[in-house]
């Protein structure tokens, strides 16, 4: 059995959120611009793709084959998947929160500030359930196999 390194887990989700950002941006510009048989495909593709990523969709994968079952229900891993990326969005937001207080020309800039919050607070969420049903998957897994060995 490997051993689990919760400070190696960190940098290798950390990697994983970066990439996994600038491939949603990628894929979703090139699909598009495909589709379209333009440049302007690419546009859509990359704000289709800047709104998808925080769903955090793909982390199930993540999720699914990195942290050990006998590991997944630990404080400190669940918490720093569910939270890891709201906190790599959280610079980008904030300076979009103060960015739209400060500068307030339009009467719309707290409705702005609100859908951001709105908008951190669904990633945490959306990363719960994804995180949940990506263990529940690994444990019913691990346990249909330990059934086929006995």
């Amino acid at each position: 059995m490997k051993r689990f390194s919760l400070p190696f887990y960190y940098l290798f989700f950390l990697l994983y959120l970066i990439g996994s950002f600038f491939l949603h941006l990628f894929l979703f510009g090139m699909v598009f611009s495909l589709m379209q048989g333009g440049s302007s495909g690419g546009l859509v593709g990359l704000i289709f793709g800047l709104y998808s990523f925080p769903l955090g969709l793909w982390n199930f994968l993540f999720f699914i084959f990195t942290p050990p079952v006998e590991q997944a229900l630990k404080p400190q891993v669940w918490l720093g998947s569910v939270l890891g990326l709201p906190l790599l969005a959280s610079p980008f937001l904030a300076y979009m929160i103060g960015s739209s207080v400060f500068n307030n020309d339009s009467p719309y800039m707290l409705y702005i500030t609100s859908i951001l919050l709105l908008f951190l607070l669904g990633m945490i969420v959306s990363n719960a359930i994804i995180y949940a049903l990506a263990y529940a998957v690994k444990f019913l897994w691990k346990k249909k196999q330990a059934g086929k060995k006995a």
